[in-house]
Parts: structure tokens; sequence; C-alpha cells
């Protein structure tokens, strides 16, 4: 009998195997829409020239490098107590450490973050010299394509390049430029010409600073 009931349980599987449905395939997700925004193009030579030497080394003393648990990377002074950088680097922390140019180590809080765009807001706990350098945002209507600009990295890295074009992404405006953005440019500031923020680096995108800041909150 033991041959017989080997042969009906494998019979019976191979009927369960021939009537069983495949797995359906997972959903197709398309792409997050990306809605172009027209850019004039500018001839004026000071905002066609490459970002001067000048202008980086001014607008590099405004830089810090931010550190977290959750990761490490650029952070600029926007206020002489306020450093704005990519939201990534912090996760959901409360706390950070910025380190200064001149070496000091400060501790931070997380003062507001805007979700949509991942840019994070520091309230930095500034002691011994005052900060005499930071960074005001260019107003996004001002961009022009073919405005050269500057990507500076802590701590002293600039790369330049020029604007391509501007594009509005799930609520967020992104400039598209022909600089290379890495992991490791996280929280870099993007400069015009004058030293003004166009764009801060956040997940390898050049997230626009002036169109970001109304939408920084404070984090419960």
């Amino acid at each position: 009998m033991l041959p017989v009931a080997i042969v009906l349980v494998l019979a019976a599987t191979g009927v369960w195997n021939l009537t069983r449905r495949a797995p359906a395939p997972p959903p197709v997700v398309p792409p997050a829409a990306s809605d172009a925004i027209a850019l004039p193009s500018s001839t004026d030579a000071a905002v066609t020239a490459p970002v001067t030497d000048d202008v980086v080394t001014m607008a590099r003393a405004a830089l810090v490098q931010v550190e977290s648990p959750d990761g490490r990377g650029t952070g600029f002074f926007s206020a002489t107590d306020g450093v704005t950088t990519s939201s990534d680097l912090i996760g959901r922390q409360k706390s950070a450490t910025v380190t200064l140019a001149d070496g000091r180590r400060l501790d931070a809080t997380v003062s507001s973050v805007a979700d949509q765009p991942h840019l994070a807001q520091l309230h930095v706990n500034v002691t011994g010299a005052p900060v005499t350098t930071w960074l005001a945002p260019s107003p996004v209507r001002e961009a022009r394509a073919g405005e050269s600009v500057a990507m500076l990295t802590w701590p002293d890295a600039a790369a330049r390049g020029v604007v391509k074009a501007l594009r509005r992404l799930q609520g967020a405006e992104i400039f598209e430029t022909t600089l290379l953005v890495h992991t490791e440019d996280e929280g870099a500031p993007v400069v015009d010409h004058t030293g003004r923020v166009v764009a801060v680096v956040s997940g390898r995108r050049a997230v626009s600073f002036d169109s970001a800041r109304p939408y920084f909150h404070a984090r419960p």
C-alpha cells in the first residue's frame, strides 16, 4: 500500500501546482511628477562668468561641519546663531554638533525642518568669538539659465558649474546644474556670483533655499 499512497500524494500535489495562480506582479510605480519652470537666459557677464575665488573664500568662512548619529556633512551659517543643512544628516535627531573653521565644536539643536525639501535649521549655542559671516538666500525669482554657481563642501572643496533649469518636484523647487553632486556633499550651499545661497544640496539634489524657507516648521 505504501507505493500507492506515494503516487496519490504526488498526483494531488501535481493537480494543486497546475491550478495554483501565479502571484500578481508588483505594481508599477510611476516616476514622481516634475514640472519645468521657465527660466530666462542671461547674457550678463557678471552673472555668467565663473564665480570668483574671492566670493568662494568669503562664502567658505560661513561653512561648518554637521555631525549627528544619523550622518555627517556640510552646513552653513544663515544667521549669527543659525545653521542650515540637509535634514538627511539629522534624521529624527533633536541635536547635532557643528565644527567651525577655527576648530570650535559647538552644540546645536534642531529648531525647524522643511520635510518636503529635506532641509533643517539648527540653533547653535555660540561660545567664544561671535559669528561674523553668514550667507543670505538668493531670491529664486532672480534665477537665470546660464547663471554661474559654486558648490562649497566642508572643509575647503569648491566646484563650479552653471544653472541649466529649475523644476518643481513634490512641492520643492530643484535646480538642475552642471555640478556633479555626491552623497558626501549633503548640506553644501550652492552660491551665486554675489555669494548668496541659490540652493542647498539634499538627497543629491540642489534644493532652492529661498523657496524652501517658508516651509520650515518647528519639530515637536
